[in-house]
């Protein structure tokens, strides 16, 4: 559902699937961590925060779903105006996922952007990671994607009109 633009409809599935499934079943937490990317997407940190804060005691059992919350932990500190949390976060999952998974892994590209963005998204900083991420990442990479929107807010932020419309 939220592949095919019905954030809503995802919303919903999250929601049933918490409901059916017991608490310490790694489905649950998948569940919890959907509805905190869905708020942070509309712009509802605190209800993503509620998710995160749910989904924290049972965090452990897998490192790609462990990532995953640290990132969005961060990204809702940052919606919330708590920078330095945001920042401190990200330095740590992007050198976790530097030493694990790699510099050109997608989770990693993913973790840098978020520390680009609790940073303050610099259209320079953004582009050099936008350059790395494109020799790697297929073009149809929902990373690669977000980062293009994130880096054209960053060039039309710092007056550079025209280079944002070139990125998208």
């Amino acid at each position: 559902a939220r592949r095919l633009g019905r954030p809503g409809d995802a919303l919903d599935l999250y929601s049933r699937a918490r409901r059916v499934v017991e608490q310490d079943s790694p489905l649950w937490f998948e569940a919890r961590l959907g509805e905190a990317e869905l708020a942070l997407e509309r712009g509802r940190p605190g209800e993503a925060m509620e998710a995160l804060r749910a989904a924290l005691p049972r965090a452990g059992a897998a490192p790609e779903s462990d990532a995953r919350l640290m990132r969005l932990v961060a990204a809702a500190s940052r919606q919330v105006g708590n920078a330095p949390a945001a920042q401190t976060r990200m330095r740590t999952l992007v050198e976790i996922s530097r030493e694990e998974l790699g510099p050109l892994h997608p989770d990693t590209i993913l973790a840098q952007l978020e520390l680009e963005l609790a940073l303050g998204a610099r259209a320079e900083n953004l582009a050099e990671l936008e350059s790395t991420a494109s020799a790697v990442l297929a073009s149809s990479s929902p990373v690669l994607s977000r980062l293009r929107y994130e880096l054209a807010g960053a060039y039309e932020r710092e007056g550079q009109a025209t280079q944002a419309v070139d990125v998208l």
